[in-house]
């Protein structure tokens, strides 16, 4: 058997290579951090616009089958865990320019806006922009048409 020699170098280059490491790591943890940010939020942008374009595909088909039609949507508007969504807008009221968009914002980003095919106008039941807000909803559609004769898309939430 040999005998193990008694190097003191190796007691100094242990704090070293680990301070090296911590560097290394201290460096590199930003850039992954920040990649994973910008990889989660655009999921959850595009999942956001994906339930919107269905809600809008929905909107389109009552409103063409006219007034009395409705029917319920499920929207899964889930947030991510850096990303967050802040609010969702569905309609306004009917003389406004925003009745026939969807708007959002996501945390961070500025407000971003989907117009609703062949501007069909959207209001909620209280005569306004529906507000989600992130999480499982379901929303009713209802075709109705104003005593003006203007046919537009009633939007809610069933509790």
């Amino acid at each position: 058997m040999r005998d193990l020699v008694i190097d003191n170098k190796g007691v100094e280059g242990l704090p070293l290579k680990l301070l090296i490491v911590a560097i290394i790591m201290g460096i590199s943890i930003p850039a992954v951090l920040a990649s994973w940010h910008n990889a989660e939020r655009q999921h959850t942008e595009n999942s956001l616009r994906s339930e919107l374009n269905y809600l809008i595909v929905r909107i389109v088909q009552v409103y063409q089958a006219g007034p009395g039609n409705a029917v319920s949507v499920e929207l899964n508007l889930e947030s991510g865990v850096l990303s967050s969504i802040e609010y969702v807008l569905v309609g306004d009221n009917l003389v406004s320019p925003w009745r026939s968009a969807i708007r959002w914002k996501l945390s961070g980003q500025a407000e971003d806006t989907f117009a609703i095919d062949d501007g069909i106008p959207v209001c909620s039941t209280d005569g306004g922009a529906l507000r989600l807000s992130p999480g499982w909803h379901s929303v009713y559609l209802e075709a109705k048409k104003e005593e003006s004769g203007l046919l537009f898309v009633e939007i809610s939430v069933l509790d």
